[in-house]
């Protein structure tokens, strides 16, 4: 029996350009890797075939620290655009290279704390909720990391904006299960932030 995982794939965006940050997040240290490398190894513990990671904003530089990692490189060239435009554009690119797919896990670069363990969860709760949207609960709203079902892909492809998928949730949040992170879902958007992380975690 093959491996019903082969039949999802990673999408891991990360083509920002950190201006809260004041430099690229992707490539900023948490312990002995970056944020987007760790981000890469999280996923890559789901022994998933296919992950793909959007770049944009320092592309080069960003593509340079992931040379020994075997994921394919996505270079979004309106991610000037948003988060929305990146997320389509992943999601082209994934469709057109793999035919089969019955879902997308769409994770973000810049949350330390999202690990495998979490993202098994949400691989879980995709094969057994009869769900085609499974979300991350942010107390009161909800978001990525989230696994979309192949009928969604479509609309998620025509995203163009810097609102991600929030309208697609909540058009259909009636097919929508929701997934408490327990505290493990803490974007990094300015220096203060990753700063107290951080010492938090000891790092």
């Amino acid at each position: 029996m093959s491996n019903p995982k082969n039949s999802i794939a990673i999408l891991i965006l990360a083509a920002g350009a950190s201006r809260r940050m004041g430099q690229p997040k992707q490539l900023l240290p948490w312990g002995n890797s970056t944020l987007l490398q760790h981000a890469i190894r999280q996923a890559k513990g789901l022994d998933i075939n296919k992950i793909g990671v959007v770049l944009g904003a320092y592309a080069q530089k960003i593509q340079k620290s992931l040379s020994k990692y075997k994921v394919e490189l996505l270079m979004n060239p309106n991610w000037e655009d948003g988060l929305g435009s990146s997320l389509a554009y992943g999601i082209k690119n994934l469709m057109n290279t793999e035919q089969t797919l019955d879902g997308i896990l769409v994770m973000l670069g810049d949350q330390p704390l999202i690990d495998t363990s979490y993202l098994k969860r949400l691989m879980e709760a995709f094969a057994s909720e009869n769900k085609g949207i499974i979300v991350t609960s942010y107390g009161n709203r909800v978001g990525v990391p989230a696994v979309f079902s192949s009928r969604y892909f479509s609309e998620l492809t025509d995203l163009d904006r810097d609102q991600g998928a929030k309208e697609i949730i909540r058009k259909y949040k009636g097919d929508m299960y929701v997934v408490d992170p327990e505290g493990k879902a803490i974007d990094l958007d300015t220096k203060e932030a990753y700063d107290a992380l951080l010492t938090k975690m000891g790092l």
